[in-house]
Formats: structure tokens, C-alpha cells, sequence
């Protein structure tokens, strides 16, 4: 609605007379104003900044701004309403995009791109700003439970993080990370300990011992260990290295038998390839000693548990003919295969065990005992070798 005027006479000459205060009254009519201005009613351009109250409190949802706006000065002085543009948009659910962000440049703002490697050659050419540098800045967005969210993130590139970008009193310790001559981050001399080298597993991801070499391309390979007493050993010179059994003890009969015969026992060498085939390259018999009943009576052989005699590998089925060979030895790709003749108590021979603080160091002759009269004070073992 618009204003109403309302004017009332100072005095009323009806009656009275006619005198200097009443002319001065009569002179000074009232004006009362009701209503209020509308819009039609105020010109444009009409209300300027100093109409406007100092601290006016103006509340901000008075001003009419569209949703996903922010207000900024525009270039001829004037707010502006900035709106999101859809080049920095569209990522979808767990990607990385560009982004833009609104950075203080020092004289004003702008909105830089976030992502340098989307960077055109153009856009170089042309000196347009964007937040670049030796790491990429971009938008990731997360969807989890339904619930979209957008994160910043920090991508460095390639060839970005220099040595003159870590701080040496803070990361840097100086024994086993340190800056080369050129400035660049090395791992120094000695300063890889043994427990820091990754941990070995085996296709099934269990923990196994191997042996550390380097392979035909010349990269560090692990060997894993599938049996005791293998060693690690050449393939040759555009092959791997591969293990192979080294010496292994294999009992044979314990206690010997008095009866000939012989004893086929499995050796399990492997070859270079890890499976069974190959021939021991040294095989050795030997007594050794489990028990001490007649260490020094009886046969009174003088030897002590974990004592070894060494067995002659000359063959002979007749006791008699030569007490001290009856025992002989033969192998293939499998089986060790033990002979052995006639065990009485007058075959075979051996001598007695020489030794002890108060023995003699040498002597013109030497006692001898017969195993075939303490078998269960020995056993038979066979050492090989592949």
C-alpha cells in the first residue's frame, strides 16, 4: 500500500479573537503520515551504501543465492554468484578425478585445477594457473554404506620426492639411510641389517628356511630347504644354484645280525632337479658303539657310546678266509645294500680302542675283539654322500 497525508489546522478562528498567537497557530498546520512504502514507490538505484546502517546485522538468508553457489567479487567490482562447473566433475565411486579449488593467489582468488596430470599442453602454453608442482592433487571419491564422501589426496610423481625434501635431522639417521654425493636418498654401506631382509615363504605362504643366492638372471633367489644335510651348490654357469644332499648318516642294522645276508635301506639323495635318482658319489660302513656292556669285560673292545669304527669294504662270504672283511657295500639311484657274512664270536676282528690320559701313544702290537661276541653293543651305519 502506499503513504496517506493527513493535514490539521493549527487554530480554528470560529470564535475568539483574532489575535498574534492565534495567527502563529493557524500558521504551523500538523501533518501526520500513515502506511508504508512500497516497491513502486521507491525509484531504482534509490537506496545507495550510505542509506544503509552501519553493522546492520543483515541477516544471509535474506540474500537469494542459488544452492552449490558461493558470493565472490566479480572483475568489474560487482558480487558474483560462482557456480561449480562440470569439467571437475564426474568421478564416479572410488576413482580419483580433477577437482577445483579455491586458492588466495596473492591479489585474489582463484580456482585452480587440481590435478596436474591432466594438464593440456595448451592450457601450459596459455600460463593458465593450476595447482602443480612434483605431486598431484586430486579429488577421491568414497562410497561406504551408501554415503558418498570426497577426499583430498596427494599423489607425488614420478621422480618427485628428492633427497633435499627430507629433513636428515628428523629422518634421516645417519648409519643406514643417508644423501649420496649427488644429494639423493641411498641406503648406506652396512646399513641393511640381516633381520630386515624379507621374510621367505613358500607357495602356500608358510614360513620355510632357505639359502639366499642369485639366480641366472642375476637377482636374489631363495632355495628353499626340503631336507637336513642338503647344500647349496652350482648348476652351472646360465643355471640356477640347487640343492643337493651332502653327507647323511643311515642306520642300518642296530644291533648287527649274527646271521649272513644283506640290508637294503633307502638313501634319499636327491639330484640337482629336487626329486630321487641320483647315485652316491661316497659311501662309508662304520660300527658305532649304543652300548658299553662289555667296554672292558668280555670282549673288552674299550669303546664308548658315540665311539666309530670304520669298516673295510673288501667282500668275503667265508669267515675264514678273512676275518676282517666280511662286509661289503653297494648302491644305486634308491637303495644302499649292505652284505654281510657270518657274525660269530671268533669273526670279525677288530682292534681295541687305544686311548685315555694314561694310554700309550704308540706301541709294536695291538689287541683285538670280535664283534660277533657284542653285537648289541654296536650298530651298523652307513655315511653317504651325494
Amino acid at each position: 500500500m502506499g503513504l496517506n497525508v493527513t493535514v490539521s489546522k493549527g487554530h480554528d478562528f470560529t470564535t475568539g479573537n483574532v489575535t498574534r498567537a492565534a495567527l502563529n497557530a493557524g500558521a504551523t498546520p500538523t501533518i501526520a503520515v500513515t502506511g508504508s512504502v512500497g516497491e513502486s514507490e521507491i525509484a531504482s538505484e534509490a537506496i545507495t551504501n550510505a542509506k544503509v546502517k552501519t553493522n546492520a546485522d543483515i541477516d544471509v538468508a535474506k540474500l537469494a543465492l542459488a544452492s552449490g553457489k558461493i558470493i565472490i567479487g566479480a572483475t568489474n567490482g560487482n558480487a558474483s554468484a560462482l557456480s561449480g562447473t562440470s569439467s571437475f566433475s564426474s568421478v564416479a565411486s572410488e576413482t580419483e578425478g580433477n577437482a577445483g579449488l579455491l586458492v588466495d593467489v596473492g591479489d585474489k582468488f582463484e580456482v585452480l585445477k587440481t590435478n596436474t596430470l591432466a594438464v593440456s599442453t595448451d592450457d601450459i602454453n596459455d600460463s593458465k594457473q593450476y595447482l602443480n608442482g612434483d605431486s598431484a592433487l586430486s579429488i577421491h571419491k568414497v562410497t561406504t554404506d551408501g554415503v558418498t564422501t570426497n577426499n583430498l589426496r596427494i599423489k607425488h610423481i614420478s621422480n618427485s620426492v628428492h633427497g633435499n625434501h627430507i629433513s636428515t635431522a628428523n629422518a634421516l639417521d645417519g648409519a643406514s639411510i643417508g644423501k649420496n654425493s649427488a644429494g639423493k636418498l641411498a641406503i648406506l654401506d652396512n646399513g641393511v641389517h640381516w633381520d630386515k631382509l624379507y621374510n621367505h615363504k613358500n607357495s602356500a605362504g608358510n614360513l620355510r628356511s632357505a639359502f639366499l643366492s642369485y639366480g641366472s638372471g642375476g637377482d636374489p633367489k631363495p632355495t628353499e630347504v626340503t631336507a637336513s644335510g642338503q647344500i647349496l651348490v652350482s648348476g652351472g654357469t646360465s643355471a640356477d644354484m640347487v640343492l643337493n644332499s651332502f653327507f647323511k648318516e643311515i642306520d642300518v642294522l642296530n644291533p648287527p645280525v649274527a646271521t649272513a645276508g644283506f640290508k637294503r635301506v633307502a638313501h634319499g639323495l636327491t639330484n640337482p632337479a629336487g626329486s630321487a635318482g641320483v647315485i652316491p658319489k661316497f659311501v662309508s660302513l662304520m660300527l658305532v658303539c649304543v652300548n658299553e656292556s662289555q667296554k672292558s669285560t668280555g670282549q673288552t673292545h674299550g669303546y664308548s657310546q658315540g665311539d666309530v669304527i670304520l669298516i673295510p669294504h673288501e667282500w668275503s662270504s667265508d669267515p675264514t678266509t678273512d676275518q676282517n672283511s666280511v662286509f661289503s657295500i653297494a648302491c644305486d639311484n634308491t637303495y644302499i645294500i649292505v652284505h654281510h657274512g657270518v657274525l660269530t664270536t671268533n669273526s670279525p676282528q677288530y682292534a681295541r680302542k687305544y686311548g685315555g690320559a694314561t694310554a700309550a701313544e704308540s706301541g709294536t702290537a695291538s689287541a683285538d675283539f670280535e664283534l660277533g661276541g657284542c653285537l648289541t653293543d654296536f650298530k651298523i651305519v652307513v655315511s653317504v654322500c651325494g
